[in-house]
């Protein structure tokens, strides 16, 4: 699906870096952030050079669908991207998250992708 402006999805190119990609997730089939909610949200942006924002929905990764994926299944899409990772994102603005506040019981930020969590950072 490419992004459209009229329906509030915008494409995002993220290098990665020694940080990696910068950015921490939740969400997924398995760990819905809301109930009935499986999307994968942006929870944490670490670096200040790319164009996410916390509560951002992760529609695409590389041209991959990532609408009604496990927490696992988009960890491994997102992380399998070798230098370059293109997201197509819907702006928290037009999600169903209202503020960051959302996410702010989601402390935690765990980087070994062996431990399941509801963030992930990549």
């Amino acid at each position: 699906m490419p992004p459209d402006a009229k329906d509030g999805l915008k494409r995002v190119t993220i290098t990665r870096t020694k940080m990696g990609f910068g950015l921490t997730i939740c969400g997924g089939s398995d760990f819905p952030h809301r109930e009935g909610d499986s999307g994968i949200y942006v929870s944490d942006v670490i670096r200040q050079d790319i164009e996410l924002n916390i509560g951002d929905r992760i529609v695409e990764a590389n041209q991959q669908s990532l609408r009604d994926v496990s927490h696992d299944e988009a960890i491994k899409v997102l992380k399998s991207s070798p230098e370059v990772l293109e997201l197509v994102i819907e702006a928290a603005a037009m999600s169903n998250f209202s503020s960051t506040e959302d996410f702010g019981a989601m402390s935690p930020t765990v980087n070994g992708s062996s431990v399941r969590t509801l963030n992930s950072s990549l």
